[in-house]
């Protein structure tokens, strides 16, 4: 499965630290607000594709899956915008 992941913070970390452990689950990208955040965040878990838009994130990496773990001000944006998709 290929997984990709909305959001650089803390509740990001720990669904990639749980998914990292799972055979069978690749994270392929990351998408997050700051360039700053997201070389961070996808050096500590190795994820090639960061992006600061949910469109280049889909299209980049076609994942199967994501995950949104942002703040709740910003949780229905973010699930507008990745209902467009067919994850």
């Amino acid at each position: 499965m290929r997984l990709a992941i909305v959001g650089t913070g803390n509740m990001a970390r720990a669904h990639a630290r749980a998914f990292s452990d799972l055979k069978g689950v690749e994270i392929v990208g990351v998408a997050g607000r700051s360039n700053e955040s997201l070389e961070n965040f996808g050096n500590e878990f190795k994820i090639e594709h960061k992006h600061t838009s949910i469109k280049s994130l889909y299209r980049t990496t076609q994942a199967d899956l994501v995950v949104i773990a942002v703040d709740i001000d910003q949780t229905s944006e973010i699930l507008l915008s990745c209902a467009e998709y067919p994850w």
